[in-house]
């Protein structure tokens, strides 16, 4: 719908085609809070990313088009599959997110490492997955084991409450 209306408004003049529709797939995935990453979308249309990003900044400013950040919650599933956890740890990080929310613990961070520290959290204090690895946990989420780290130490001394087990185990 995105490409249509693009190529209805004469925007694709002088550009790509497989990076228009590159960037039209990134926007129409963020309208609908979908996560896929610029360089998964660069990667599929055979484009260089920078190409797609200008792309993407373009169409946004040509339609209008204004998409905010994607919530950390929303990377959940995602990182569930990539680390082969089971439903209880995603339910349980999503109670710790909103624990962390109503705290402010999200603000100014980037929601991949939210998701990441919460899922990190709950599998070491509730027992979800204890033998899952901040190193396996941000590669998984494309984040610094450094960030899963700094998340966890905010998540466990902030929101025990939200955990069933309550007691703070070492990373």
């Amino acid at each position: 719908m995105l490409f249509r209306r693009a190529l209805g408004e004469h925007l694709l003049y002088g550009r790509a085609y497989e990076s228009i529709a590159g960037a039209t797939v990134y926007l129409g995935a963020r309208q609908v809070d979908v996560v896929r990453t610029l360089t998964e979308v660069a990667n599929a249309s055979r484009c260089p990313n920078t190409t797609v990003v200008r792309d993407v900044r373009f169409l946004q400013r040509e339609l209008k088009i204004a998409v905010g950040p994607l919530s950390a919650a929303v990377y959940l599933p995602r990182l569930r599959s990539a680390l082969g956890l089971d439903e209880r740890a995603v339910r349980s990080a999503r109670r710790l997110l909103e624990a962390a929310i109503a705290e402010n613990l999200h603000s100014g961070r980037d929601p991949k490492g939210v998701a990441a520290g919460a899922l990190y959290t709950v599998s070491r204090l509730d027992g979800c997955a204890a033998d899952l690895r901040q190193t396996e946990v941000a590669a998984a989420a494309d984040v610094s084991p450094e960030t899963v780290r700094t998340r966890f130490d905010e998540f466990a001394s902030c929101c025990p409450e939200v955990l069933a087990g309550g007691n703070a185990a070492s990373p």
